[in-house]
């Protein structure tokens, strides 16, 4: 994995957004994340651990969020490769303080689109553990280490460090799982054996006499039966004859008895099939008698139509004249025009309160800036302590180089230094020339000065040099600090001043613009007033739709009368010619009136329905007369119902007696396979018990080889042991070049670090310093890490160092700085440290400061 960008907010002492990318910080192979202790440096790798696993090692995702926050948010973009393809995905993570947790994973095409592939805290985490292939407990050794847990592997005692190797490599298999089931199989293949054993007791052998006597049973019955097989066919034969004659003279008799019926009402179908002919007749007269009714019915509703809007109308128009009297009397237009004046002058004074409240918490603004601003006045003198620093400037004089400050302040002490070297030289020239003494005397007394032969003390002159310009720094760094804060001062007086005549401005505003409201307090409020106005105006257009509506319901009433009235004289033309038809198709048809040709419609129904009635009764009356002579031809009416039931009994005995020697085969077949069956089960049964023993002692044999491996080690534990020789030889080639070629590691029950400079002896990592113990760890954990990305089938391209530097000399920092410079070539080695000389060393880096009373941790990234 190599990250590419995060950024975040809310997160332990971050309060404000922060971001970091990646990229250029990696291009180096080596950056580092510095600041003090507790800053904050070790939160970015919390949100890396929260943004993919939803969880941090040092406190819950709920006491993770900033005090000054509601919640938190981390965006993380990361890079994998996958069979060589290198993939983009992004991770978005956020919690309030409610407990509303939003999550969410993407993937970047090659467009640089961002594609959903998960959403909700569950399915993100499971797609970013198969996405990434190790869990948080792997991460977190292998490629973020947090902080504390550097050195884990190195100081864990034997049964935990087994059981950290045994979960990062998933070599449960091999341990109390493997064994687990190795005990659950040993034990189903020892109640096998119980089993089959149980199971032979319980069974018996069977004879071939039992199975030869079985068969002979079963060929007799099977014998017997196929001739009763014979009978019963025969027998069906002929109770099929006799059965199909007795159905013909069942329909005989039917036939005969409808026949009877029929028989009786053919006078009547005869009579209807002459009255037939007269249906069309009849249903022209009905259809003439319906017209004369027709029109009668129309001319009295009209006639009653036009009576009711007659009188209607003359309503109406009473009507009307009393709404357009109520409508000026109720004089609206006036009422609205008066309403919108006084509108219009509240609506001025709601402006000047509006402005009246403006001003107010303008004024209340200004006053509470007011104050604020007076409790940051200082009460300092700053003109006297100035002038006091100026003083004390003064009495040091101008900036001088060490020689000038020497000339000035030690010249007597070098003359005296000089003076005593010529004074020697001399005295040694008298006692030389002893002639020239009382000249040399003259000259020793010349050059003799008080403190005569003291020599000059040039360090002291130094001290004093560096005290007198340390002290003028401190001064001009003081008088500079009281500058500034006296140019503050001032500036705050000049705002408290603005603030004052601000204040006394937004006062007048104020008591100017609630003067104005006084005036217009009378008129009511502006609401009332509008609602004055809308309560008039749906009266004065309700009024209006009222007289609009009237005047309609007029117009609609006149062509109604109107109407009416041509409408009945239409009817009176129609019923005249209607009488005339219907007299003209009485006499036609020869009925005697109306109630004679409705008779006949009724009694034969619609035309076509009575003649298929008629020709069907017919129909039938030819077919049964015709079966009835047909029968009585054949003779099938001479039937003998004795015969019929004779033959049905000797069919069902000869059935009865089949369907015995049927189920006599059955329960033969059965017992016959069951013998066979019970044979082969026994044998199989036999065979089945060796193969469980068999299994059993395998298996048994197996579980003892697992409980207790080579040496008297558990087979997990000589497996873990061998994982960590791997990793161990590993990390002994990082540990030479660490130290120099000096140290390697070797692993026999715990760690030991062997010294090439004391003849290649072994000694426990208890006895290392705390700088040896980092290096080994550092080892271990390169080594480590490896092994687990190899595991997991991606390759090891970032790696996090948190802390862990602070036991290392100089040397060592200088040792490690090469070694990481190397590896860096392979992977991007993040380090967390809060080292001054690291931070110096290291281009790339996160500057990472504390939080404050006013604001949460910041950072910077420089890179380069």
């Amino acid at each position: 994995m190599k990250p590419v960008y995060l950024e975040f907010c809310g997160v332990n002492s971050f309060s404000e957004k922060a971001a970091i990318d990646f990229r250029k910080l990696l291009k180096g192979g080596i950056f580092g994340i510095f600041g003090d202790t507790g800053s904050g440096k070790s939160t970015i790798l919390d949100c890396i651990h929260l943004a993919l696993y939803g969880k941090i090692e040092r406190s819950s995702e709920t006491e993770c969020i900033n005090h000054k926050s509601d919640g938190f948010y981390i965006i993380y973009e990361f890079e994998l490769a996958v069979d060589g393809v290198r993939h983009t995905y992004r991770v978005e993570r956020a919690r309030n303080r409610k407990k509303k947790i939003e999550a969410r994973l993407y993937e970047r095409d090659s467009e640089g689109k961002l594609l959903a592939l998960a959403d909700g805290a569950t399915e993100v985490k499971e797609k970013v553990r198969e996405i990434v292939g190790i869990s948080y407990e792997d991460f977190k050794m292998c490629i973020a280490l947090p902080q504390g847990e550097f050195a884990g592997l190195v100081k864990a005692p034997p049964k935990e460090r087994l059981e950290l190797v045994s979960r990062l490599f998933d070599l449960g298999r091999y341990g109390e799982r493997l064994k687990a089931v190795l005990r659950e199989r040993c034990g189903k293949a020892k109640g096998d054996v119980e089993l089959y054993t149980r199971l032979m007791e319980g069974a018996e052998d069977c004879s071939e006499e039992k199975l030869a006597e079985a068969q002979s049973a079963l060929v007799a019955l099977q014998t017997e039966a196929e001739t009763e097989a014979k009978l019963f066919a025969e027998a069906e034969q002929a109770f099929a004859v006799l059965e199909r004659k007795k159905r013909e003279y069942e329909e005989y008799g039917q036939a005969v008895k409808t026949l009877s019926v029929l028989e009786a009402e053919l006078p009547i179908w005869m009579k209807k099939r002459e009255e037939l002919g007269l249906l069309p007749s009849a249903k022209t007269v009905l259809e003439r008698a319906k017209a004369v009714s027709e029109a009668q019915r129309g001319i009295a509703e009209q006639t009653l139509a036009y009576e009711r809007a007659e009188k209607a109308l003359l309503e109406a128009k009473k009507t009307l004249s009393q709404k357009q009297s109520a409508y000026a009397a109720a004089g609206y237009e006036e009422a609205i025009a008066a309403l919108n004046i006084s509108l219009g002058k509240l609506q001025a004074a709601a402006e000047d309160i509006a402005a009246a409240e403006t001003a107010k918490e303008q004024l209340r603004a200004a006053q509470n800036d007011y104050r604020a601003l007076q409790q940051t006045q200082s009460k300092e003198n700053f003109d006297g302590l100035i002038a006091q620093a100026d003083e004390e400037l003064a009495a040091l004089g101008e900036d001088e180089s060490l020689a000038e400050f020497v000339k000035r302040h030690c010249s007597s002490d070098i003359l005296r230094e000089a003076y005593g070297r010529v004074r020697a030289d001399l005295r040694a020239l008298g006692e030389k020339y002893p002639e020239a003494e009382a000249d040399i005397l003259a000259l020793c007394e010349k050059y003799t000065v008080e403190g005569a032969g003291e020599a000059f003390d040039f360090v002291g002159a130094k001290l004093a040099y560096e005290k007198a310009e340390k002290r003028r720094a401190e001064l001009k760094k003081r008088r500079a600090e009281l500058e500034k804060r006296r140019l503050e001062q001032e500036k705050i007086k000049g705002e408290l001043e603005l603030l004052l005549k601000k204040g006394l401005l937004y006062r007048e505003t104020y008591e100017a613009a609630m003067k104005k409201t006084e005036a217009v307090a009378k008129l009511g409020s502006k609401q009332s007033v509008e609602g004055q106005i809308k309560v008039l105006e749906a009266q004065k257009a309700a009024a209006e739709k009222a007289v609009r509506d009237t005047e309609a319901e007029i117009s609609r009433l006149t062509a109604a009368a109107e109407g009416a009235k041509a409408a009945k004289q239409v009817y009176e033309t129609a019923l005249s010619a209607a009488k005339q038809a219907l007299a003209n198709a009485l006499l036609e048809s020869g009925f005697m009136g109306v109630e004679q040709a409705q008779e006949l419609v009724k009694e034969l129904g619609e035309e076509q329905r009575a003649k298929e009635r008629i020709e069907n009764f017919f129909r039938e009356h030819t077919r049964l007369s015709d079966k009835k002579a047909e029968v009585e031809r054949k003779g099938a009416n001479a039937f003998s119902l004795e015969e019929y039931a004779r033959a049905e009994r000797e069919k069902l005995a000869v059935s009865q007696k089949k369907q015995e020697l049927l189920l006599a085969i059955g329960k033969a077949e059965q017992a016959l396979a069951a013998l066979k069956e019970q044979k082969e089960k026994f044998a199989e049964t036999a065979k089945q018990l060796k193969a469980a023993q068999k299994r059993y002692e395998e298996w048994e044999k197996l579980l003892k080889l697992v409980a207790a491996g080579r040496g008297g080690k558990t087979l997990m534990e000589f497996v873990a042991s061998e994982y960590l020789q791997e990793i161990c030889e590993s990390a002994t080639v990082t540990l030479l070049k660490l130290t120099g070629g000096r140290y390697f590691l070797r692993y026999d029950t715990e760690f030991f670090v062997g010294d090439n400079l004391d003849g290649g002896n072994l000694r426990a990592v208890a006895t290392l310093s705390g700088g040896e113990t980092f290096l080994v760890s550092l080892s271990l954990a390169l080594a480590l890490s490896g092994a687990i990305c190899q595991k997991s089938l991606r390759p090891a391209e970032f790696f996090f160092l948190d802390e862990g530097f602070g036991t290392l000399d100089e040397k060592l920092v200088d040792t490690v700085m090469n070694v990481l410079s190397k590896v860096s070539a392979e992977f991007s080695v993040g380090i967390i440290s809060h080292v001054e000389e690291l931070k110096l060393r290291i281009e790339n880096k996160i500057e990472v400061t504390g939080a404050t009373k006013t604001h949460g941790s910041t950072l910077r990234v420089v890179a380069f």
